[in-house]
């Protein structure tokens, strides 16, 4: 860490030598293709800056695009060789780049050479490949690197936004192993895997996975609820939806996200074709009372609701006019609700879309009342068409509120993701029939979302006051200002030479060896003093991404350690010189 970027990084040099004048906003062109829309570059002044800025723009951005979470920023350190009169050895330029895994950033670098060399270099004629080619080139590379990149992607959709909402908001964050992630230092840090925090409950996640007991749970306080129950075979399903009234649900009872759940069914037949398809999940299967309305996900943390959204299925909406075939045509949900017919010729209706139609009275030729909405899906996942749209959490009725943070507090989670049916989310629970079909503990939440979260998650944005001194003689720096800082400072931790002490007031004989990650988790650090060697700094990084006070002990002038100041200077309030501790 340091140069500015809050995140493990790795530096580089790089000779460029151009022998002519190249088009970069061809390159821009060819790039997008596999990066999308290329943001401008800016506070270059010559080529061959601009053409390293974007490489090193490229080589982390196509790691993005894999889903490897890496800080947004780069850094050029400036030209080590080569002047404007030098122009045949060309320039070597020192840069910073941000690096969660070495291999990966060493194999997107070389993608983009290689890329640079598909575009650029002419062949035996003299001639430029054409931009058909460079682009075939280009895509063909990408796949071959995104196999590759696999094995050091982020899974899962929130952890990556996790780690951009966290540089947002100037959050430290850094992973560990499996998952997991830690935002801030020490006794400021909170820890997650996805959104499950270090202050979720294990009885709130359980509860939340077994649909059946969230389902009782609530019901028992009074909550509004279908009404689940366990079914064991397709004929006890068929007989339990006809004792409860069609139309019923089918769904597996420790799946979310809309997998194995079947809606909306109107008769024994769909009701044992849900069966066994919700089989394929899990051997748990429930059965309950369908309720008309449209899902909405009431995202909670801490007892606050933080968004709200609507969830509405694949489907179409009337005009008066227009036939029901005609308008899936010109819908964007003709992909889910359609597939080609045995020549490949045409669109014909899926088997559940026709189901739907023929389950209402209508054919592909009735005309729907202008402005209602017909639903040509079961399920309201995206994977099935369904659209997630923003609803603006002071719409929600107070009712409807307070019922998803009520249902939070009793299963014992601080992150929930409510979904409540409802005909009119601006309507009191109480009033509309709507209820409460399912608890999930761990909600996809998006990056704008998990940004405001952690504003009241992390009050001081995870950090510690922390200090550094930089200085070869260890020893004498702990005899001459250790007590300086400890007085001044109220250190309670502190690091020097591969030992820590958490008493430093006793004295640093009694230090145990350490790593300094021990004082970046330790919960029971709430202010440290590093003091590390310049080849310690310069190989290791910087610990921590702020600091109050840097002291260059070594150094009495800036021009003594301009490297470390560069280095340093995004990362401290302020430095400090030599024995007086002189301010720069």
């Amino acid at each position: 860490m340091g140069y500015g970027i809050m995140q493990s990084c790795i530096t580089g040099e790089m000779n460029l030598c151009l022998n002519e004048d190249i088009d970069l906003s061809r390159l821009d062109t060819i790039m997008s293709h596999a990066l999308g829309e290329i943001e401008s570059v800016s506070g270059v002044c010559s080529v061959d800056e601009a053409l390293m800025s974007r490489i090193l723009y490229w080589t982390a951005g196509i790691q993005r695009h894999f889903s490897i979470p890496l800080y947004p920023g780069y850094r050029m350190l400036g030209k080590t060789t080569g002047t404007d009169k030098d122009t045949e050895s060309g320039r070597t330029f020192r840069f910073v780049l941000p690096s969660i895994h070495p291999q990966a950033t060493l194999a997107a670098f070389q993608w983009v050479i290689t890329t640079l060399e598909h575009t650029l270099l002419k062949d035996s004629d003299d001639q430029l490949p054409t931009d058909k080619a460079a682009v075939d080139s280009l895509l063909k590379r990408k796949r071959s690197l995104g196999k590759y990149l696999k094995q050091y992607a982020t899974r899962e959709k929130t952890t990556f936004a996790i780690y951009q909402a966290a540089w947002e908001m100037d959050v430290p964050v850094r992973p560990l192993s499996s998952g997991y992630v830690v935002l801030g230092y020490a006794a400021c840090s909170r820890m997650m895997k996805i959104t499950i925090s270090d202050q979720t409950t294990a009885l709130g996640v359980d509860i939340a996975r077994n649909k059946l007991a969230t389902s009782e749970i609530l019901h028992r306080i009074g909550l509004p609820v279908p009404g689940s129950r366990y079914v064991k075979d397709s004929r006890q399903a068929v007989e339990m939806a006809e004792r409860i009234g069609y139309p019923v649900v089918i769904k597996p009872s420790d799946h979310d996200q809309g997998r194995g759940v079947y809606a909306d069914l109107h008769d024994a037949a769909s009701v044992e074709k849900a069966y066994e398809g919700a089989r394929k999940f899990s051997k748990n299967i429930l059965i309950e009372k369908h309720i008309s309305g449209f899902g909405h996900r009431l995202t909670v943390y801490n007892g606050k609701i933080y968004s709200v959204t609507r969830k509405t299925p694949a489907g179409i909406t009337g005009d008066g006019v227009s036939a029901i075939d005609a308008l899936i045509a010109n819908s964007s949900c003709l992909p889910f609700v359609t597939h080609s017919d045995e020549n490949q010729s045409a669109r014909v209706l899926n088997d559940e879309s026709l189901g739907l139609i023929r389950q209402y009275g209508l054919t592909t030729k009735s005309v729907l009342p202008e402005g209602h909405f017909f639903a040509l899906k079961r399920r309201n996942n995206a994977a099935d068409g369904g659209v997630s749209s923003p609803v603006p959490v002071s719409e929600v009725h107070p009712d409807n509120r307070d019922i998803a943070i009520k249902v939070a507090r009793v299963t014992g989670l601080d992150f929930a993701g409510v979904d409540l049916i409802s005909p009119d989310i601006r309507v009191s629970w109480r009033e509309n029939g709507a209820v409460i079909c399912e608890v999930n503990a761990q909600p996809e939440i998006h990056q704008i979302i998990l940004s405001r979260i952690f504003v009241d998650m992390l009050p001081l944005r995870g950090r510690i006051d922390a200090f550094l001194a930089v200085t070869a003689a260890h020893q004498e720096y702990e005899k001459s200002h250790l007590g300086y800082w400890i007085d001044s400072r109220s250190i309670d931790s502190v690091y020097s030479a591969g030992r820590i002490s958490h008493q430093p007031s006793q004295g640093l004989p009694n230090a145990v060896e350490g790593n300094i990650s021990v004082l970046q988790d330790d919960p029971d650090t709430h202010s440290v003093l590093v003091v590390m060697s310049p080849e310690e700094l310069a190989q290791q990084g910087l610990p921590f991404d702020l600091f109050r006070t840097v002291h260059l002990a070594d150094c009495e002038h800036e021009k003594q350690c301009g490297e470390f100041i560069e280095m340093l200077n995004c990362h401290a309030d302020e430095i400090v010189l030599g024995k007086e501790m002189r301010p720069i």
